[in-house]
């Protein structure tokens, strides 16, 4: 469900970074991960504004920023506020082959990122283990 998606991408991040990985000869090793995700359909009023394939893009989008933000953290390509282009109309379809490319959807307010780094304190009350 994408409105738990930061819940669960939370959830898979702390069950990483708590493994520890036995190296041999006394050395071990601690686990973290980076994740990226996004939900399909990506907007709700538009399902056929991006692929599927476009959708999975995204998200690794958001992973390679997580990667690049320090890691062991995650960043979801979400739904924008679609008004934030001035005129509330959602374009037939994002190309993301386009010159302006995801840039010009996050300025536009169809895209927006949501990164753990900047999580509000209850999705972490709700990734505790029950």
């Amino acid at each position: 469900h994408r409105g738990a998606a930061c819940i669960s991408a939370e959830r898979l991040r702390r069950a990483v970074e708590s493994c520890v990985l036995d190296a041999g000869e006394g050395r071990t090793l601690q686990c973290t991960c980076s994740v990226g995700f996004a939900s399909y359909p990506f907007i709700r009023r538009a399902p056929r504004a991006l692929t599927w394939e476009q959708v999975v893009a995204l998200a690794d989008d958001g992973l390679y920023v997580a990667k690049t933000r320090g890691r062991n953290q995650w960043v979801g390509a979400v739904e924008g506020d679609t008004s934030g282009n001035g005129n509330g109309v959602i374009p037939a379809r994002l190309d993301r082959m386009s010159p302006q490319g995801q840039a010009a959807w996050l300025a536009d307010g169809h895209v927006r990122l949501e990164t753990s780094s900047e999580r509000p304190a209850a999705i972490v009350e709700h990734a505790q283990p029950a």
